[in-house]
């Protein structure tokens, strides 16, 4: 059977992370973001698919009248 050394001052560094640790991270992270958002848009090209979204907002035709008659 394995036995693990007690936890000493020494080696309670290995539970924690390096600054450049965690930069290295981050940078996986945001190149992981890059390359799923530029895949998603690659797939969506060439499928040519377009989002099927509702019209925009309607406008009101402005009646001269109604706004004659609210002001005086």
């Amino acid at each position: 059977m394995l036995r693990t050394p007690p936890i000493t001052i020494t080696n309670i560094s290995n539970f924690f992370l390096h600054p450049m640790d965690l930069l290295l991270l981050l940078q996986k992270t945001l190149v992981g973001l890059f390359s799923a958002a530029t895949a998603a848009i690659l797939i969506s090209k060439l499928r040519g698919k377009r989002l099927n979204l509702p019209p925009g907002p309607f406008t009101l035709p402005s009646s001269e009248a109604g706004s004659k008659s609210a002001t005086t």
